[in-house]
């Protein structure tokens, strides 16, 4: 998980001892807001290695290089990333740490093929490809860059194992002693529980305004005082609910966001 379920509870004024029902409306709201920031995000952010992944789209055509805007209080900024006018394979999962293995076989037919992928079809990092790292261990665009002639024009031909997305320290914003490679992406596990605790509050409200004698600033109360028929209300709501990313939320995230090309 990108955030824990402490850290909503604790966002939203509760004590470590909850109730069942309160319990499980945290942990419905926390997966539905998870599932919301990686939706945003166009990725899994949490760091895992990922095992044969097939390229869906064949050839990568020359490109120019990705860019994106983002602004302050008067200007509207252009930063370009990645590398212009290569041969490029996009990986989705970012920043990649690593390639372990690269094989392309245009005969592989996505690995339905007898033989497919065999020893014969790696390519050799550095040689044939190499990653676009901005450091030692940290590629933020997730692009492969081919070095000679160009990448596969048959679909599915390319397959990739590889390291990518944030540790678990990263995701908390605390960098390691050992000095290895490290990114802030604490504002990740910040959009996290932004999300879940903004749908929960705007559902709480729903459900207080809802009910006669409603007064008292939100703010101030706890899940528990809304009591077990309307707890279940909420529950009920939640369960049906698909969360949207804030714009606060938005804000934490933009760094992070995938703007690549084909995703793989």
């Amino acid at each position: 998980m990108i955030a824990t379920e402490s850290e909503i509870r604790i966002a939203l004024g509760l004590g470590s001892t909850i109730s069942q029902l309160e319990e499980t409306i945290v942990t419905m709201a926390h997966r539905k807001a998870e599932a919301a920031v990686r939706n945003f995000l166009q990725y899994n952010p949490e760091q895992f290695t990922h095992v044969g992944v097939l390229h869906p789209s064949g050839n990568a055509t020359p490109v120019a290089a990705p860019f994106r805007y983002t602004s302050n209080a008067t200007h509207a900024i252009r930063e370009d990333f990645g590398q212009p006018g290569a041969e490029v394979l996009q990986l989705q999962h970012l920043p990649v740490r690593s390639v372990t293995t690269l094989w392309e076989d245009s005969n592989a037919r996505a690995g339905s093929a007898a033989g497919a992928f065999a020893d014969a079809t790696k390519l050799v990092a550095g040689t044939d490809y190499y990653v676009d790292f901005d450091s030692a261990g940290i590629s933020r665009s997730g692009q492969l860059i081919r070095v000679v002639g160009s990448w596969s024009g048959v679909a599915r031909s390319i397959k990739i194992d590889y390291v990518g997305g944030y540790s678990a320290e990263e995701l908390n914003g605390d960098p390691p002693d050992s000095g290895d490679p490290f990114v802030d992406a604490s504002g990740i596990r910040d959009a996290v529980v932004l999300t879940a605790v903004k749908a929960m509050m705007t559902l709480m409200g729903s459900q207080k305004n809802a009910a006669a004698g409603f007064t008292g600033p939100l703010s101030s109360e706890r899940l528990g005082d809304y009591g077990y028929v309307r707890g279940q209300a909420l529950a009920q709501r939640l369960s049906g609910q698909k969360f949207s990313i804030t714009g606060e939320a938005a804000d934490d995230l933009q760094p992070f966001a995938h703007y690549g090309l084909a995703l793989i």
